[in-house]
């Protein structure tokens, strides 16, 4: 597992946050609640009442907690498994049954114009 920190010129700011508006695939903050249970900690039930807790990336690589900005996931194309998985769009119920992840997270601060990209295979 990787963290890349890019930080933006006040210039680079708004061509950056620009661009994301333009694309369809970024999404406002905050994360999807399986991607906030993934990548912060916190428990997801199931259909069945049964609660799985996650301890959350974020922790082991230093990613702030960020509540302003963008994100975008996608899933890592050269993992074979990871192709039949929509990373995009997690939801809790895929989430659950996973048992190995192999995505891409990126979030944009536009608090302080600085993207962080999240490099997970497990």
């Amino acid at each position: 597992m990787k963290l890349y920190k890019f930080v933006f010129t006040a210039e680079g700011k708004k061509s950056f946050v620009s661009y994301i508006q333009k694309q369809k695939s970024w999404k406002n903050l905050p994360l999807s609640q399986a991607y906030q249970a993934l990548i912060y900690g916190g428990e997801v039930k199931d259909f069945s009442g049964n609660i799985t807790g996650f301890g959350g990336f974020a922790k082991e690589v230093g990613l702030p907690k960020i509540s302003k900005g963008f994100w975008k996931a996608i899933g890592d194309r050269s993992v074979v498994t990871a192709r039949f998985i929509d990373y995009e769009n997690l939801d809790t119920k895929t989430l659950i049954n996973l048992k190995s992840f192999d995505f891409y997270l990126a979030i944009y601060d536009t608090e302080k114009g600085v993207l962080y990209m999240l490099k997970v295979n497990t």
